[in-house]
């Protein structure tokens, strides 16, 4: 997500990408939920970096609940994004015949929220946000 994220916004902008369902894709990497947790939990810590030392800023930053908002609220609202994303992946699957990884892949939708959410706030006590004070105040 991350590394995706970065190419497609800072050194990929002209490349068009396809969905090709027949295409056969080679993973690297194994499907544990272990290797997941990390991974998840890596992303937010590297966002953190990014964002607050690189200075660089993410277009879905900042768009999800309002500190405004009471904790109920944000809760109601995080569960409502959760189960939405959850049956999104579930369609998906259904749709497009994956039905072998019907039941797993919304736990996936569970943990990666949970551990990038476990990243971000470690990153956030990692690197924090440089004060910046303007000159004359």
């Amino acid at each position: 997500m991350l590394k995706t994220s970065l190419g497609w916004n800072y050194c990929l902008p002209y490349i068009v990408l396809r969905y090709v369902r027949s295409a056969s894709v080679f993973h690297s990497h194994p499907l544990t939920l272990g290797y997941w947790q990390k991974r998840y939990y890596d992303s937010g810590l590297a966002e953190q970096y990014i964002e607050n030392i690189c200075k660089l800023h993410w277009p879905w930053r900042g768009q999800s609940n309002p500190s405004n908002r009471g904790r109920l609220r944000k809760f109601t609202h995080a569960m409502r994004v959760l189960l939405a994303e959850a049956l999104a992946v579930s369609r998906f699957l259904f749709r497009n015949r994956y039905h072998h990884c019907f039941f797993i892949a919304p736990l996936f939708v569970v943990m990666r929220k949970f551990y990038y959410r476990k990243g971000l706030q470690k990153g956030a006590e990692l690197y924090p946000k440089p004060d910046i004070k303007l000159p004359g105040r």
